[in-house]
C-alpha cells in the first residue's frame, strides 16, 4: 500500500550487512520521497571480502556514501556506550606428554574439551558458549568438557563441583531449545567455588560453570552480555554458515 507522500516514514534496518546484496533495496529505500529517517545497524562489508557472495555493488557503496548522514557510530564508540561488549581472542593451546604446546584445533575431541577445560578453570570463565560444527560433535563434546571441567574443579578443590551443561540443535525441539537458552541467559553461577551450591530454582542456572553447546542456533541476535566465553570449536572460515 502506498504511503502518502505528506506522511514521514522512518526505517530501521538492524544486521543490514545480510541485506547487502540487494542494491534494489537501498535504492527504493534511499531514493523513496517519505523516507526521513533511514537507520542501520551492522557491520560495513568490504567489496574484497570471501564471504560476501554475490558481492556488494559499487552502486550500494555509492548511494551509502552519498546519503546524508546524521551519525556514525564505530564499534569503539559503542562499546563505551554500553550497546557492544569488548572482545578478547585467545588460541587455546594443547600441551602434550612432552609439554611440547600445539593447535588444540588439530587434536582429538577429547584433548580439545581438556584444553578447553583448563582455559576456562585457570581464567574463571563461568558461563560458556560453545560452537560445533555438527550434531553429533555438539553432544559428545558437551559430556566431554563437563567431565574436563569437572576434574579440573576436583583438582582446585572443589569437592563437589556442580556444572549446568546442555546442547541446542536441531534434534531438540523449539520449545525445548528456548527454555534451555531462557534459562542459561538468567544463569547465575555461584559467586565463589567453595559457597554450597543449591538446586537450582525453576529457570535458573545456579552451578559452578553454565554451558551451552550449539549447532547453527546461537546466531546474529543473540543477546547475552554475561557470557563470559566463546568457545569455537574449529577453525572459523570465511562462510557465512
Amino acid at each position: 500500500k502506498k504511503v502518502p507522500n505528506d506522511i514521514g516514514v522512518a526505517v530501521v534496518i538492524d544486521e543490514w550487512h545480510l541485506l547487502h546484496r540487494n542494491g534494489n533495496v537501498f535504492t527504493g529505500l534511499l531514493a523513496a520521497q517519505n523516507t526521513r529517517t533511514l537507520l542501520m545497524t551492522g557491520t560495513l562489508p568490504k567489496l574484497s571480502h570471501a564471504a560476501m557472495q554475490p558481492k556488494p555493488t559499487q552502486d550500494v557503496f555509492r548511494q551509502l556514501k552519498d546519503a546524508p548522514t546524521v551519525k556514525r557510530i564505530p564499534m569503539s564508540e559503542g562499546v563505551r556506550l554500553g550497546r557492544l561488549v569488548p572482545v578478547r581472542v585467545e588460541a587455546v593451546l594443547a600441551v602434550d606428554s612432552r609439554g611440547k604446546a600445539g593447535d588444540a584445533a588439530k587434536e582429538p575431541l577429547e584433548a580439545k574439551a581438556k584444553a578447553t577445560a583448563a582455559w576456562l578453570v585457570q581464567n574463571a570463565l563461568r558461563t560458556v558458549a560453545v560452537y560445533t560444527t555438527s550434531i553429533d560433535q555438539a553432544d559428545a563434546f558437551r559430556g566431554l568438557l563437563k567431565n574436563a571441567v569437572e576434574a579440573e574443579l576436583r583438582e582446585a578443590g572443589v569437592a563437589d563441583p556442580k556444572i549446568w551443561s546442555k546442547v541446542v540443535h536441531s534434534q531438540v525441539s523449539s520449545d525445548g531449545n528456548r527454555q534451555i537458552l531462557e534459562t542459561f541467559m538468567r544463569s547465575t553461577p555461584t559467586a565463589r567455588l567453595e559457597a554450597p551450591w543449591h538446586i537450582p530454582n525453576s529457570g535458573t542456572c545456579n552451578a559452578h560453570y553454565c554451558f551451552v553447546t550449539s549447532v547453527g542456533k546461537l546466531k546474529e541476535g543473540f543477546d547475552f552480555p554475561a557470557l563470559q566465553a566463546v568457545v569455537m570449536l574449529n577453525q572459523p572460515t570465511n562462510s557465512c554458515a
